[in-house]
């Protein structure tokens, strides 16, 4: 009998539907319980759930749409484990105020790690300085005149 190997995207996409079709299983439970509890709401013409959640009919529940609703929120979990692993690796470094030390012998290894650690002083510089620059952009686009339109004079494009 011969093997069928699958790609590592094949994998994915089976595990995604996977956990679609379960969370399709929990959604038409919910909707069975909520049907059959008479949780009824007549303004917005839905079903609730025991805390108030509205509830969808499954029937309108695309599996299609779960997967790529799936895939969507594991992308922004891998984004922003890596932008917080960054963050992490940037504060653990030591970052001197890029200070040539003469001491040391001037090898290709030591030049290389005293440059890393001038990138790194200047990366931090300019992260800084862009998060204290939206933070003002912010608040200065942000004022209100009083008849609580914003007012266009006070933004600035950069």
């Amino acid at each position: 009998m011969a093997q069928i190997e699958q790609t590592q995207e094949e994998r994915t996409y089976i595990r995604r539907k996977m956990l679609a079709l379960h969370t399709k299983d929990k959604i038409y439970a919910t909707w069975k319980e909520a049907k059959r509890a008479n949780r009824w709401d007549p303004d917005r013409e839905f079903y609730l759930d025991p805390k108030g959640n509205m509830i969808v009919e499954p029937s309108s529940v695309e599996v299609e749409t779960l997967i790529k609703s799936i895939a969507a929120n594991e992308e922004q979990r891998e984004r922003d484990a890596a932008k917080k692993a960054k963050e992490e690796r940037l504060k653990s470094m030591k970052v001197d105020d890029g200070i040539i030390d003469t001491t040391k012998e001037m090898t290709a290894e030591n030049l290389t790690k005293m440059a890393e650690k001038v990138l790194m002083a200047k990366e931090l510089e300019v992260d800084s300085k862009s998060a204290s620059e939206s933070t003002s952009k912010v608040s200065k686009s942000g004022s209100n005149n009083e008849s609580g339109k914003t007012d266009g004079a006070n933004t600035e494009s950069v």
